[in-house]
């Protein structure tokens, strides 16, 4: 370790086709580095860092967990500097042979399989960029065979968040351009006590139609403290108001068959923000996940209503999964027993035009 950052090359040890520093590098990158970053990488997940919250905490937080992944990635970075540096200085073919052969007695052969090797993962990397740009469809079936087991796995793990005593503060970052509809205005000044009322239909035996007032009667100042998991890297803390959401599907008996649960929003993508293409905004989720616990139907937030920017007069929070599926400005739920009919198919707005994944727990 001495002889390194006085740039002096330590003699070869007998027998030994790497020396010590470099054996105890590589197992760091191989096997120490890896399982780290797959950990940090798993408790960015809202579906485990909102199932072991304590660990979440003991570890700073999602933010915390955020920075020592990049850190990870970093390190990475600085391996591969080093690492690539000190293959030229003690020369090509010598050291790639020991890759390929473990000795440095057939450095021509090493130099054409590695090299050869290399040139292949530099191929694959560019065919894999131009396949998730120009054919994302791909992507998502691969993303639906490999993955989708996993996060079937990951959706029936209950959100236990608790952060009470967690200073909320008086704002909560709010994202999307609200409603521009006269119903959705009308609604806001009149505080959307005459005016509001959510719908729930489909495949349920007793359709409903709630008021503010039957929501609050329901809710009997029902509330959670919990962190908000936005797929945009931001997290908020804060205490949410309303009733869980499986307390309204008990009252209205999904029928046998009915499979997930769509919510509809007053939003429309093209009309309230000329960024995105004309369409109703739209979530849905699996009734496995619209029965967690802390699925929520939300009417306040840090014990006010919530404002416009976050959702009013109500709110979805589906804390298992990332924030864009917590659906704002809620018109109506539905139960159905296939949301591949709904939109494009895909079961969300962002998932139907920007290739998001439905189910996006990790």
């Amino acid at each position: 370790m001495v002889n390194y950052p006085a740039f002096q090359i330590p003699h070869a040890q007998d027998g030994m086709p790497f020396n010590s520093v470099q054996q105890l590098s590589y197992a760091f990158v191989m096997l120490i580095l890896p399982a780290f970053m797959i950990f940090t990488g798993l408790f960015q997940t809202p579906a485990v860092n909102t199932h072991w919250p304590r660990i979440t905490k003991a570890l700073g937080g999602r933010q915390v967990i955020r920075t020592l992944h990049f850190w990870g990635l970093i390190i990475y970075l600085v391996f591969i500097v080093i690492h690539v540096a000190m293959v030229i200085m003690h020369g090509y073919g010598h050291e790639v042979s020991k890759m390929v052969f473990g000795h440095s007695d057939s450095p021509v052969d090493g130099g054409v399989i590695f090299t050869a090797l290399l040139a292949f993962v530099v191929f694959f990397h560019v065919v894999a960029t131009k396949t998730s740009l120009h054919k994302s469809h791909i992507v998502r079936q691969l993303n639906n065979a490999l993955v989708r087991p996993l996060t079937r796995r990951l959706i029936k793990l209950p959100s236990r968040q608790d952060f009470t005593g967690f200073k909320t503060g008086r704002l909560f970052r709010g994202s999307g351009c609200p409603p521009e509809i006269d119903e959705y205005t009308a609604m806001v000044a009149n505080n959307y006590e005459d005016d509001y009322y959510l719908e729930i239909g489909g495949c349920v035996e007793r359709p409903m139609v709630l008021s503010m007032r039957d929501l609050r009667e329901l809710a009997k100042d029902h509330s959670q403290v919990t962190m908000h998991n936005c797929v945009q890297g931001f997290s908020w803390v804060g205490e949410w108001g309303g009733v869980p959401l499986k307390t309204i599907l008990d009252l209205a008996r999904p029928l046998p068959g009915a499979t997930d649960v769509v919510f509809q929003s007053f939003r429309n993508m093209g009309r309230d923000n000329a960024v995105y293409d004309e369409g109703f905004y739209y979530e849905s989720a699996p009734l496995a996940e619209a029965n967690q616990p802390q699925t929520l139907v939300a009417i306040s937030l840090n014990g006010k209503t919530v404002p416009i920017e976050n959702g009013a007069p109500m709110r979805i929070r589906q804390e298992i999964s990332t924030g864009f599926r917590s659906i704002k400005w809620v018109e109506r739920i539905d139960v159905v027993n296939r949301y591949d009919i709904v939109g494009k198919g895909r079961g969300g707005w962002f998932e139907d035009n920007d290739d998001y994944d439905r189910m996006q727990m990790i």
